[in-house]
């Protein structure tokens, strides 16, 4: 089972990868981080509904 804890450090992992794609990487490779972005949108909409 994953707990929210699980959860917290794999959107720190997430938002740690994005930047350093950004910060990196070529252009054409930044589409990645926009998909980390994304979910982990994704992931604090569901922690922020789950909590209330």
């Amino acid at each position: 089972m994953i707990c929210l804890t699980d959860i917290k450090t794999a959107i720190r992992l997430l938002e740690r990868s994005a930047e350093l794609i950004e910060k990196n990487c070529k252009y054409s490779e930044t589409d990645t981080a926009r998909q980390n972005k994304q979910l982990v949108k994704k992931l604090k909409k569901k922690i922020n509904e789950t909590n209330h």
